[in-house]
């Protein structure tokens, strides 16, 4: 009871503190589930009304009293506003089967919110850390920490301004010489999103070796091999954990590896780990149901997609999950029930059930009470 207390009274004394010192917490969480309802309806006004690109640009840019780099700084700041729509881009993230969920915010150590959401898709989960300042113009986000690539939005926007840099005649001093080499990502990425993966290995092996140890760099090769080797993206996870062990979006990129590797308990803890750094993610109960599955832990697996469908009753993969579970477990009642919800909240005909089952669980789809079902109305 006394443990309860004292974590009361420091909840209470946060509250207050931070009533005190002006902080509306209601608004900073208004914010974040505004970004994500008006993206989630196809709308990015809101999101790029929020996003300040012009304080974004001022993290990286590069000011010295160089007349010609002020000009270039003018030039470079024009074409990428004009350019630059992440509004757009999520929204065309979500366009193609993306989830984008907005998780919480939080109060950092310089007293600066921040606004966390997950993505999932096909190609994987990955988080967005949104840095806010509070401005004359309300809460504005500023930049963001983006888990699969381990590094700020404006830290990799950098590199490529900084190799813009390096091909003028001020370039010479304010820019390494890695960041040449940052001007091949082009080609190499382009060949990545043609699904070209092993010429784009062979495009990255050409990349200086002082290059390679940056982590954008480390970072691309874990994108190239996770579709082209399960040993080469393994290596190159381990690569990379060696020379970023303390990386916050470690715990992301170990999850895969050690799945991969089969080392079940390792991946839990990486799961754990993630799940604590986020202070709370429910939706990691799809990865732990996974690898109980993968453990012949039916059972378990079961209560973790039961989480699923329960936190996140319009997310597909967590009914179809059990639907397999069920039906190994020779649960038919329940498999009938999931059939049910199929049909009802995912839009499924019943022919295409019928189809499905005998396709992908044939000895299932002989059982009678899948027959009566399938001939019922």
């Amino acid at each position: 009871m006394k443990k309860i207390l004292i974590s009361y009274f420091i909840l209470f004394s946060i509250i207050v503190n931070a009533q005190k010192s002006g902080y509306n917490f209601s608004k900073i969480d208004s914010i974040g589930y505004a970004l994500d309802s008006t993206i989630a309806n196809g709308d990015k006004t809101y999101f790029n009304s929020v996003f300040s690109t012009r304080l974004f640009i001022s993290r990286f840019l590069i000011i010295t009293a160089d007349k010609s780099l002020d000009e270039f700084n003018r030039g470079f700041a024009i074409g990428f506003s004009n350019k630059f729509d992440f509004g757009q881009i999520l929204l065309n993230e979500v366009a193609s089967g993306t989830n984008y969920d907005y998780l919480r915010f939080y109060l950092d150590k310089d007293k600066k919110f921040h606004l966390v959401f997950r993505l999932y898709s096909d190609q994987g989960l990955n988080y967005h850390d949104y840095l806010l300042e509070d401005t004359t113009e309300g809460f504005k986000i500023v930049d963001l920490y983006v888990y699969v690539t381990g590094e700020h939005m404006s830290e990799t926007i950098q590199a490529v301004y900084k190799g813009l840099l390096s091909n003028e005649k001020f370039g010479k001093g304010l820019t390494d010489g890695f960041t040449q080499s940052v001007m091949s990502l082009k080609k190499i990425r382009e060949l990545v999103a043609d699904g070209k993966y092993q010429d784009a290995f062979d495009e990255y092996q050409k990349v200086s070796k002082a290059a390679k140890k940056k982590k954008l760099f480390k970072i691309t090769l874990i994108q190239i091999t996770k579709n082209l080797s399960d040993d080469k993206y393994i290596e190159a996870i381990e690569d990379y954990r060696q020379e970023f062990p303390n990386d916050a979006s470690l715990n992301l990129l170990l999850i895969d590896t050690f799945y991969l590797k089969k080392k079940y308990a390792e991946c839990l803890q990486s799961i754990d780990a993630l799940d604590k750094a986020l202070e709370g993610d429910t939706f990691l109960d799809l990865f732990r149901g996974n690898i109980s599955y993968s453990q012949g832990d039916l059972e378990s697996a079961i209560t973790y997609f039961s989480n699923i469908t329960t936190n996140y009753p319009n997310f597909f993969e967590g009914y179809d999950s059990l639907l397999t579970l069920y039906i190994e477990s020779n649960k038919i009642e329940k498999t009938l029930n999931i059939l049910d919800i199929m049909i009802d909240q995912f839009s499924f005909t019943k022919e295409e059930i019928i189809s499905n089952m005998e396709e992908s669980f044939s000895d299932f789809s002989k059982n009678e009470n899948f027959i009566n079902w399938s001939k019922n109305n």
